[in-house]
């Protein structure tokens, strides 16, 4: 963590980052506490350990972020109510086998207007909150979806009006 946060402070420009697999389950909203915004654009924490707290103070200090990849992190509905105000630049984000995350938390994905491809977690969203991402999401072009049992066929048929790609797993 101190190596990862002394990365942050000395690389002011740094674009990329990927921490895969890193444990950062220490870390508290305390640890990122003085570290300016960073310019990081693209940001990788496939299968990271972090708590929630912890994450959003980390956002928090990248607002500039275009790519955000949390697949597999234990992240929650709390992570993703602030990130329309945090990444107001978010184009990009992969919650892919995040068990935690709930339609509560991927309707805030609606308010992200720059926002043009989302990967979803496995049994989540729901089809009215699909719709709802959909409509508020000017700019949403790829989501990624799994088809469960609790997603009814009128529901897909309610998404094919959006012209652009649905994956459809």
């Amino acid at each position: 963590l101190a190596a990862i946060i002394k990365i942050l402070k000395e690389a002011a420009n740094l674009k990329e980052l990927y921490l895969p697999t890193c444990d950062l389950s220490p870390a508290t909203e305390s640890s990122f506490e003085g570290l300016g915004p960073c310019q990081l654009e693209v940001l990788n924490m496939d299968n990271a350990r972090i708590t929630s707290p912890a994450l959003i103070a980390f956002l928090k200090t990248v607002p500039q972020l275009r790519t955000l990849s949390l697949k597999g992190c234990p992240v929650t509905d709390a992570c993703l109510a602030d990130m329309p105000t945090t990444q107001p630049l978010l184009e990009c984000l992969s919650l892919e086998y995040c068990q935690k995350i709930t339609d509560v938390g991927l309707l805030h994905m609606g308010g992200l207007s720059r926002l043009h491809t989302l990967r979803c977690p496995p049994s989540v969203p729901s089809g009215p909150v699909l719709v709802s991402i959909m409509a508020r999401a000017p700019c949403l072009r790829r989501l990624t979806i799994n088809l469960d049992t609790h997603m009814q066929p009128a529901w897909i048929y309610n998404l094919e009006k959006y012209p652009e790609t649905l994956i459809v797993h």
